[in-house]
């Protein structure tokens, strides 16, 4: 379960991008409930991230293209590390 070994945390932005658009990271009850790291756009759609294909499964082209970006995926490999506790 992801987020199991990682650090309570009920929601944290760990990247601002422009306007609204940001990443959170939450895990709330670790090892009872997954944590999870989802992309926020300025419209408010919400896309979660999958840590085995590395991608926003149900995101447009345009965000999986932010993971080009080192700041994006910076913020990602710490919220993956640092929050939800997974290599």
């Amino acid at each position: 379960m992801i987020g199991a070994n990682g650090v309570q945390v009920p929601s944290k932005t760990i990247w601002k991008g422009v306007g609204k658009e940001r990443i959170d990271v939450e895990n709330p009850n670790p090892g009872q409930r997954a944590g999870q790291l989802h992309y926020q756009g300025n419209q408010g759609n919400k896309y979660y991230y999958d840590s085995i294909s590395n991608t926003f499964p149900d995101a447009p082209k345009k965000v999986n293209e932010l993971l080009k970006d080192s700041s994006f995926k910076n913020a990602i490999d710490k919220g993956m590390k640092q929050y939800l506790g997974e290599k």
